[in-house]
């Protein structure tokens, strides 16, 4: 089945004010007070709040429990000193989606800080963690996708190749695999360009995912 970049990308689950004493000042989203607790009292947790207020820097550490949940905190400076600092809890798991929805939660979370009396910097923090989140995202799309296509590249193909022939043996299911081939394309890019020929890809690769079902699986293992 073919993946969207969206489903390869970060999902804020909640997030955490904390004073300059690191104290918990509130939470909200999914993160409650407890977990929030029993991270800081983590060797891991306690390491990363105490890096990132020492380098002024987005510091992450997982949560206990699960490895896909992680919590980044974020510092927020004021006259040269740690005023506050933020911690939101991320899913990062490889089927995390980060929605128009979910981006409309990040930029209520941030309104409902400065509500609060957290000012400026909650927004600030907001678009860091963010930023951040979406580059690391960025790269783990194009690691597993073929960067002109959109289609799952030959790491991907692979990897959904494997488990395909393992659930196959295991209920005794057929299976097939099917491999395209482009006839003269290196003529098609001699004679009219190699941006006419990218556009025969892309154009190729969407006629593909339009006629194939939904539990099938399109991708992209050489240059055409």
């Amino acid at each position: 089945m073919y993946e969207s970049q969206s489903e390869f990308v970060s999902k804020l689950q909640g997030f955490a004010v904390l004073g300059p004493d690191q104290a918990p000042l509130a939470v909200g989203g999914n993160l409650t007070q407890a977990a929030l607790e029993d991270m800081l009292g983590q060797a891991d947790g306690k390491a990363a709040l105490s890096q990132s207020v020492q380098e002024n820097a987005v510091i992450t550490a997982s949560m206990p429990g699960d490895n896909n949940l992680r919590l980044a905190f974020v510092p927020a400076m004021q006259d040269g000193k740690v005023a506050r600092i933020y911690a939101f809890a991320v899913d990062q798991s490889a089927a995390a989606a980060l929605t128009n929805v979910a981006l409309t939660v990040a930029t209520l979370t941030t309104s409902l800080l400065i509500v609060m009396g957290f000012s400026v910097p909650a927004a600030i923090a907001s678009r860091r963690i963010r930023e951040r989140w979406l580059a690391e995202d960025q790269i783990r799309y194009l690691a597993m996708h073929d960067s002109l296509t959109g289609l799952p590249n030959r790491l991907q193909l692979h990897q959904h190749l494997d488990r395909a022939v393992a659930r196959s043996k295991r209920h005794g299911q057929l299976m097939a695999v099917f491999c395209l081939d482009l006839d003269r394309f290196k003529d098609v890019n001699d004679t009219l360009g190699h941006a006419t020929g990218d556009a025969l890809l892309a154009e190729v690769s969407a006629r593909l995912k339009e006629s194939v079902r939904d539990v099938d699986l399109v991708g992209r293992l050489g240059g055409d």
